[in-house]
């Protein structure tokens, strides 16, 4: 599975997880403690040890550490080959069925795209004026798809022009600094490697004309190149397609490799401590200046077995997942968007949800059927599955419950509704409207809350009128199906599990 299906990519995916990793974890008890370890697979490798004893335990790990580089090359391929680095890309539109360019799709934002190059120049990223209140973030990701700083509404930030820059060459910790930036711009963003990307999402208010004002914002967004005086060595090639592709060769495992050994030395691990056991891990893996030569007595296809294996245990850890109750759940905060030396989770989700936000941007719990193996709720020809949520979710930014495909992709259905959320008509019981300001952006008069209940059920089973604006399609004829809700500024409320997450049933479908 590839976020972005294009005929001349040349690199594959070395793990087959489209049925083991795909699948949401289930739900264990919540552990919030800050982990503060490298994670290491469980093949005798530690930090702590003064060497490693064998290649193939290196090259587990080597499998594992590299593992999101093919799908943020992916990602990156169509706009290096179309527009090139540090150019911003503006959809105009959300997703529809008709698309199938990322799995899980957000139906509820417009994005824009930029792919960042730090080879020579720093970049200035400017922010134009969000006047309106809607909700939006610019989110900076490194080559691993760590979410390592955010810009926007959540934050509160101002608009104005901010240096994109490597934290190594300022000899500076990644992240964002706003207390003293240079002449001229509103704050600096240290990156910690030199390539990655920016995925800016601004709120769609409605179908229909609202998208003409995000148009007008998107055109705000601009970036420039920035010439600087220092480039800690070694001197970093451009990011080209060319980079990223040519002279890949072999098993889907040595071209990762490969891809590895030219990217690694000018895309390092954000936490510097763990820099020096990274690099002579790889280095015992046969990833040395700029190329892969694979060490004798290793098995590629064995350690790629014993990779996925590991991922697959980190996920289970009960200390990884937090329960928000009612079988929903998520991977606790602290590898939630930016994974710091989990590379195991950084891994899973550089292939289900690459682009994930930190947790103080957006939570997306995943509900896990109490009695399904595979993670799926499924409804028959004539069942419906209820969604009673105990009240208006606490949100300072937006939310939605979004329905998804055995394919992971939106569902195709008459009405053209793949989501419901706090810009929905959907209604109480007794038909009045839950928002009736327009959603969590525009609040005024939105002040009732209380009980109320989305249903699922297949598009060809028409329910009465009275639940129309609250009427999810299922798959036609009944089928498999995943739901993710999606909580944009969440509170309080919604981390710590105060929030009382929504109770799901299955029943007979409600007809018309």
């Amino acid at each position: 599975m590839t976020f972005f299906k294009l005929p001349f990519l040349v690199i594959s995916l070395f793990f087959a997880i489209s049925h083991a990793l795909s699948l949401p974890p289930p739900p264990h008890k919540t552990i919030l403690a800050k982990r503060d370890t490298a994670y290491i697979p469980d093949t005798g490798l530690s930090w702590s040890a003064s060497e490693y004893t064998t290649a193939q335990n290196a090259t587990i790990f080597a499998l594992v550490y590299s593992a999101p580089l093919p799908s943020v090359a992916n990602f990156s391929l169509p706009i290096l080959a179309n527009l090139g680095a540090n150019t911003i890309y503006n959809t105009n539109a959300t997703a529809d069925p008709s698309e199938s360019a990322v799995v899980r799709p957000n139906v509820d934002t417009v994005y824009s795209v930029a792919i960042t190059d730090l080879s020579h120049n720093d970049v200035a990223i400017t922010i134009p004026s969000i006047t309106d209140g809607r909700f939006y973030v610019v989110p900076f990701y490194d080559m691993y798809g760590n979410n390592y700083a955010n810009i926007g509404s959540v934050n509160s930030n101002k608009p104005g022009t901010y240096l994109l820059r490597r934290a190594q060459d300022a000899g500076v910790y990644y992240g964002f600094d706003t207390t003293n930036p240079p002449p001229g711009y509103a704050g600096v963003i240290y990156s910690p490697t030199t390539y990655g990307f920016i995925l800016t999402r601004i709120l769609l208010l409605n179908r229909g004309s609202d998208i003409d004002t995000v148009k007008a914002y998107q055109t705000g967004f601009k970036t420039e190149l920035v010439e600087r005086n220092y480039t800690s060595p070694p001197q970093p090639p451009a990011l080209t397609v060319g980079l990223l592709t040519r002279g890949l060769n072999g098993s889907d495992q040595e071209k990762l490799m490969q891809l590895t050994a030219r990217l690694a030395p000018y895309n390092l691990p954000e936490e510097t401590s763990t820099i020096p056991n990274v690099t002579r891990i790889l280095d015992l893996a046969g990833l040395k200046s700029g190329t892969y030569i694979q060490p004798p007595l290793t098995n590629l296809t064995e350690a790629a077995s014993a990779a996925l294996l590991s991922v697959r245990q980190e996920l289970t850890k009960p200390s990884l997942q937090q329960n928000f109750g009612n079988n929903w759940h998520q991977l606790i905060p602290e590898v939630s968007g930016n994974f710091g030396n989990d590379f195991a989770v950084r891994a899973y989700i550089a292939e289900t949800a690459l682009a994930q936000l930190t947790t103080e941007q957006a939570l997306y719990p995943t509900f896990s059927p109490p009695n399904a193996t595979d993670g799926f709720l499924s409804v028959g020809a004539d069942e419906a599955v209820m969604f009673t949520f105990s009240g208006k979710p606490p949100v300072v930014g937006f939310w939605s419950l979004t329905i998804y495909g055995e394919d992971f992709y939106l569902i195709p259905n008459e009405r053209g509704v793949y989501s419901l959320g706090d810009r929905s008509n959907i209604t109480f019981a007794d038909g009045t409207k839950i928002y009736p300001g327009g959603g969590v952006w525009n609040s005024t008069g939105d002040v009732r809350d209380g009980q109320f209940q989305i249903l699922v059920q297949p598009a060809g089973v028409v329910p009465p009128g009275n639940w129309t604006g609250n009427w999810l399609p299922a798959p036609s004829g009944g089928g498999k199906f995943l739901v993710n809700l999606r909580w944009y500024g969440p509170t309080s409320d919604l981390i710590d599990g105060t929030y009382v997450y929504p109770v799901v049933s299955k029943q007979a479908a409600i007809r018309a």
